[in-house]
């Protein structure tokens, strides 16, 4: 009798099926949690800016910067996800794929609110998992 050592066409078909039923429910989950660290990163940096503007205005007799140059920290004001911008009392963090992305404003000073989500589209659930309005 002749032993065969080796998987037949059936068994590496079976094998390729499963590996693409996994990464068919595997990538999504992937892009959204890449999405959330995403804006995860933009709340840090608004909040960061918020901290910055407020030194600021200690310092400076309560008047606040007009723009992120005049803060006591560097921030790029594009990076590879998201626009920032600075006016006045309010920080947005603004994504430039915003169906990968949650526009996140932050408005401090004498109306400090905590940071909100500036939109309703599909970055909803990120703006839920990252507890925001």
């Amino acid at each position: 009798m002749k032993n065969n050592k080796g998987f037949t066409l059936i068994e590496l078909l079976v094998v390729v099926l499963i590996i693409g039923i996994l990464a068919a429910i595997a990538l999504p989950q992937y892009f959204k949690a890449v999405a959330k660290s995403r804006a995860t990163e933009a709340l840090m940096i608004t909040k960061n800016v918020k901290d910055a503007a407020e030194r600021y205005a200690l310092a400076n007799n309560g008047s606040y910067p007009a723009t992120l140059d005049e803060l006591d920290i560097s921030i790029n004001t594009s990076t590879k996800t998201y626009d920032y911008a600075l006016t006045g009392t309010t920080i947005v963090a603004t994504a430039k794929d915003p169906n990968h992305g949650a526009n996140i404003t932050y408005v401090f000073g004498e109306s400090q609110t905590k940071p909100t989500c500036a939109d309703k589209n599909s970055a909803d659930k990120i703006c839920i998992g990252l507890g925001l309005s």
